[in-house]
């Protein structure tokens, strides 16, 4: 019901909310505004003749929404039981025999082939784009129901002018992208690229549309739904004229403790449970640290606690503790710039290393969050921090702090300027993953939010930006993991 789909769509805006997901807009496909975009692409690819009324005959799985091939299905026994499955994804499918409005999607196989071809960065992983390479390759390309009787799918958007059928759910879901862009778009805009016929594949300049915001730059899907979003979607675009996608990121799944979730196991994981107990950003962290795009997540709280204290806790709020302590700063300031020293010397050697691990950090956080590769800019980060750990403690600086015996203060003050930069680089590429504690590590430290982006991740910050002197009385805590030592040391046993 409408009432049940309120609940679950709540449910969802409020855990975004929680977890500081922002966006610019929110789209249901019960809204008129998308009813309106629904009704108008399929006016136009009525009116170019890409769908018409067939009779469609095969198999269907209602659990995945899709219409399936004989090479897509395979038989099994279940419970003792013959029946036949998705291969993909394991789940019952049956015959079914109707009359329903039919998509030429046959049509597109060439046109899409060519496209993916000839941009195959595309669809990312590569290990997905093959996927979708072999589904075209593999000519088994029929034309798709677009329909349903109302008889039997009473709620939904109405074919316009035949009150017996509904349009079916994935061009109807595929275009609320478009419905959030403003489609049906302005009349200047749809007159300049006109809508396809038969084979025309009409990939419409991007320029046309810089008024609204369409086509995506990158689209995020799961895996599961990938030959709908690169398959179907792009065949749909084609077809009226409107550009497509500028890249589609499918990302892998997860498991529970290496199984499958599944409703009868009830293995689900509530993420507001853990949020609940750990807080947000370390939920978040391990998420996007372990979450990959092509081999499955593993959701495991004993794994999960051991990433919180080893390279949360330790790795980076240790440090982050220890370099702020007052005890390195007599001057109660930060230190300013690196200044070398007057003559070379094997410490030379130590910093100049430590300086190019420091360097080298953007170009890896650069190149794996244009790919998507969340976790991998996090490993970069941590090892960043692991590094500067090593670098802090295999040099020792509260040694050579005031009154000890190898007080040294210009020696002191460029170790804690390299620790305190491999810290703010760290930090900057741990940004997109837990903002939450990096806000309160840049508001210690003086940071101003000017500074808080890729403009400004390079060595050689100066703390005359900063808008804080220096260290506070007491160190910061980033991440206080005191209450589940017990837990901690239960589960990781």
């Amino acid at each position: 019901t409408l009432e049940y789909c309120d609940i679950i769509s709540k449910k969802f805006k409020d855990l975004f909310t929680r977890v500081g997901i922002d966006f610019t807009d929110y789209v249901r496909t019960t809204e008129q505004r998308h009813a309106n975009a629904v009704t108008s692409i399929w006016n136009k690819l009525v009116a170019s003749g890409h769908i018409y009324l067939g009779k469609y005959e095969g198999w269907y799985c209602v659990s995945d929404e899709a219409f399936l091939t004989s090479l897509q299905v395979k038989e099994e026994v279940v419970s003792g039981q013959k029946m036949m499955v998705s291969i993909e994804s394991g789940n019952k499918v049956d015959w079914v025999t109707e009359n329903n409005y039919m998509f030429r999607l046959g049509q597109f196989c060439a046109p899409l082939l060519k496209w993916l071809e000839e941009n195959p960065e595309v669809i990312q992983p590569k290990s997905r784009l093959n996927y979708v390479l072999s589904v075209l390759r593999s000519g088994d390309l029929g034309d798709l129901s677009v329909s349903r009787p109302s008889s039997r799918h009473p709620w939904g958007i109405p074919v316009p002018g035949d009150k017996d059928h509904t349009i079916y759910v994935w061009l109807d879901a595929l275009t609320n992208y478009i419905t959030a862009a403003g489609y049906p778009f302005d009349k200047e805009a749809s007159s300049s690229t006109p809508a396809a016929t038969n084979n025309d594949t009409a990939i419409t300049s991007i320029k046309s549309y810089q008024s609204n915001p369409w086509p995506a730059d990158v689209q995020i899907i799961g895996k599961d739904i990938l030959k709908f979003h690169s398959v179907y979607w792009p065949a749909f675009l084609m077809a009226v004229g409107l550009p497509l996608p500028g890249k589609i990121l499918a990302h892998a799944h997860w498991t529970v403790s290496r199984e499958k979730m599944s409703k009868s196991k009830g293995n689900f994981v509530d993420p507001s449970r853990y949020i609940d107990k750990y807080g947000v950003d370390p939920v978040r962290y391990f998420l996007l640290r372990e979450g990959a795009l092509v081999e499955d997540g593993d959701w495991s709280e004993s794994v999960f606690l051991v990433k919180f204290k080893s390279e949360l806790a330790d790795t980076y709020g240790n440090l982050v503790a220890r370099c702020m302590s007052p005890t390195l700063h007599p001057s109660k300031k930060w230190p300013g710039v690196y200044v070398p020293s007057s003559s070379s010397s094997d410490s030379d050697d130590v910093d100049g290393a430590f300086v190019a691990a420091i360097n080298s950090a953007y170009e890896q956080y650069d190149t794996h969050y244009k790919s998507g590769e969340v976790h991998k800019a996090a490993t970069v980060a941590i090892g960043l921090l692991g590094k500067a750990n090593k670098y802090f403690f295999d040099l020792a600086p509260w040694t050579l702090a005031p009154g000890k015996v190898n007080e040294n203060p210009s020696r002191l003050a460029q170790i804690l300027y390299l620790t305190l930069e491999a810290i703010r680089i760290g930090t900057l590429g741990l940004e997109p993953i837990i903002p939450k504690t990096t806000e309160a590590l840049f508001n210690t430290l003086g940071v101003p939010k000017t500074h808080h982006d890729h403009r400004h991740i390079g060595y050689d910050y100066r703390a005359e930006h900063n808008l804080t002197p220096g260290p506070p009385v007491s160190p910061l805590i980033l991440f206080d993991v005191r209450p589940f030592q017990k837990e901690m040391a239960e589960l990781i046993r």
